[in-house]
């Protein structure tokens, strides 16, 4: 919020209060959440705010894999196996977790292939350069595409890998499969991509 000049103390959660009185009021909203589509003024302005106010450095985050790093839940069982793979194609593993906003930024700027599974992480490739490569890995019982979205808008080369499930009851909620559940990723498919793209 501060990067976009919005103090703190001015943000007031709808949860917590049933009326407002005010002379501007701005409120976020996403009515296209799970769609695909994503506007081309959000991108802009979020590209606009951010890139230029980074000082783009030169890093070594060419080839990059987006790790859930300490997160305990929504994990990729088998991620060993997956980096150990990635490793041997050059790629960094990194937990966005451990960057502020415009490290992120900068970090997806200069990224050439982005690997990750679904998550909050990949919105930064509004960030990316055009004909950068993403592969989003997803759970297949939730497969959104806001960030094939985001992707189209900005020029990214976008693939998707289809994990398997893993101790997946058929009476949960979409939602409790989106934020509980632990994948297995196809390590073949992603082999595959390396080998033919990389």
């Amino acid at each position: 919020m501060e990067a976009i000049d919005i103090n703190q103390d001015n943000i007031i959660s709808s949860s917590d209060s049933y009326g407002f009185q005010t002379e501007t009021l701005v409120v976020p909203y996403s009515p296209y959440y799970d769609s695909g589509y994503v506007s081309t003024w959000v991108c802009d302005f979020l590209r606009k705010t951010f890139l230029n106010k980074v000082t783009m450095k030169e890093n070594e985050y060419k080839r990059i894999y987006i790790t859930r790093g300490s997160a305990r839940y929504r994990k990729i069982h088998n991620e060993e196996a997956l980096i150990e793979l990635l490793k041997a194609y050059d790629f960094k593993i990194l937990d966005m977790g451990q960057f502020n906003i415009y490290e992120q930024a900068n970090i997806f700027n200069s990224a050439d292939v982005i690997i990750g599974i679904h998550g909050a992480a990949l919105s930064n490739v509004v960030f990316c350069k055009p004909k950068t490569k993403l592969v989003e890995i997803f759970n297949p019982l939730y497969m959104p595409t806001m960030y094939w979205g985001i992707a189209s808008q900005v020029g990214v080369e976008y693939y998707c890998s289809i994990g398997n499930s893993l101790d997946t009851h058929f009476n949960e909620t979409e939602i409790e499969i989106l934020l509980s559940k632990d994948i297995e990723v196809d390590l073949k498919q992603i082999q595959k991509f390396l080998t033919e793209y990389l």
